[in-house]
């Protein structure tokens, strides 16, 4: 009767959800800490909206909106103690802080596939990501209340090491 009620219990136990705990990286965390420079920035399906119509290079509507230079000098930092902050020339600060506020004095946590990163001026979530020795490549859905055409999208982000 003892082993069947030790039975139960460790059933019991090991069929228990894991609340809100954190989940293995399906990539080197390690990988991430590093200076990285955003390569690419799509989305999918074409947008219209604020840069004109059926928009996929985002990058390229951010370099029309503010500058090659402000984005040819924009970078992220990510410290393996989990710290996210942005590297970028003092005229363009404001700007790409508008376009990239996840980058702001945050912090960045990975789970699974998922990487979160959180910060006092924005936040976002992002799945499939994987890293690389070189290059970072982060998903994120948009969902249609949040887009200016109100169309549910995938944006890409693709990151190479610096």
């Amino acid at each position: 009767m003892k082993r069947l009620v030790l039975f139960f219990a460790l059933t019991a136990l090991w069929s228990c959800k894991n609340d809100g705990g954190d989940v293995t990286p399906t990539f080197d965390p390690a990988l991430v800490a590093g200076t990285w420079k955003l390569q690419a920035l799509t989305i999918d399906p074409a947008e219209t909206g604020v840069w004109g119509t059926n928009v996929t290079d985002l990058l390229a509507a951010y370099r029309q909106q503010i500058g090659d230079a402000c984005i040819d000098n924009f970078r992220i930092n990510m410290t393996a103690d989990g710290k996210i902050s942005r590297t970028t020339s003092d005229n363009c600060s404001s700007r790409t802080l508008t376009l990239f506020g996840f980058s702001e004095r945050g912090t960045w946590k990975a789970s699974g596939s998922n990487l979160s990163v959180q910060s006092p001026y924005a936040s976002g979530y992002y799945y499939n990501v994987t890293v690389g020795q070189s290059t970072m490549i982060w998903h994120r859905h948009i969902d249609k209340i949040d887009s200016e055409d109100q169309k549910t999208h995938e944006t890409t982000l693709t990151w190479t090491r610096q």
